[in-house]
């Protein structure tokens, strides 16, 4: 009978001691910035996939008030895109 050796555990029995969960996170492969896990993201995806098409529209018009865009920027200019980011922050104006 599979589970009856000494030392193996049937994962159908109660003294399984590894839950699903904990199977997944440790199975998760992803990796993620700074400050970021698997449950953060799940967050964010639990918040976006439970808005109504009002509440989705309302931030949406939020985010475009606001002060700052996004934009797509080749790869290759970002760390110059950075160094004006930093040079307007430290002087507090957009005049370089």
């Amino acid at each position: 009978m599979q589970g009856d050796e000494v030392g193996e555990v049937d994962p159908r029995s109660s003294n399984f001691a590894v839950s699903q969960s904990e199977k997944n996170i440790s199975m998760d492969k992803n990796k993620y910035p700074k400050g970021w896990n698997r449950k953060r993201v799940q967050e964010v995806i639990d918040h976006v996939e439970s808005r109504t098409e009002e509440e989705t529209i309302a931030e949406d018009e939020t985010a475009f008030e606001q002060d700052y865009t996004a934009m797509q920027v080749p790869r290759k200019l970002v760390p110059i895109v950075r160094q004006l980011i930093v040079m307007v922050d430290e002087k507090g104006d957009v005049s370089i």
